[in-house]
């Protein structure tokens, strides 16, 4: 008799700072895009550097993107892989994806309008990841929600 193998999964992510959180129940179905990236920190960088390239990207990029209804980050806290970081921004459609990612561009160009200080900013936080990265498309389906 062959002896049964399981394959157990266990990964959990906790919620990092910096959300901009649904506050109540939007009434219809939205479109959730989900990304998962994966961190690579340098050898010159410093968990410092990074937490305050994040919350200048937050704050004068997710925080003001009104395409943006929500976002939500999470960092991989146990299982197997402790690089992934994976963010969710929920949007009113499918074409909303693309308006915000417009939107993120012309934030970006707002808050650093030089174009050599914008490309040393972008070099550095690509800095922190691997470049490899996933993309999912879901239906945040409202009367389902608690």
């Amino acid at each position: 008799m062959r002896k049964k193998e399981y394959l157990t999964v266990n990964e959990i992510y906790a919620t990092m700072p910096g959300a901009k959180p649904l506050t109540e129940d939007p009434g219809k179905d939205l479109t959730l895009y989900v990304q998962k990236r994966h961190f690579s920190f340098p050898e010159d960088g410093s968990q410092k550097e990074f937490e305050e390239i994040r919350k200048e990207y937050l704050e004068n990029v997710i925080h003001k993107n009104d395409v943006l209804i929500s976002y939500y980050p999470h960092v991989h806290a146990w299982g197997s892989d402790r690089t992934e970081f994976v963010e969710a921004y929920l949007v009113e459609s499918l074409a909303d994806i693309d308006k915000m990612l417009d939107k993120n561009t012309e934030l970006l160009k707002a808050h650093w309008p030089d174009e050599e200080a914008r490309k040393a900013a972008g070099k550095k936080a690509r800095n922190y990841f691997t470049g490899v990265h996933s993309d999912f498309i879901y239906t945040y389906v409202s009367g389902l929600s608690k």
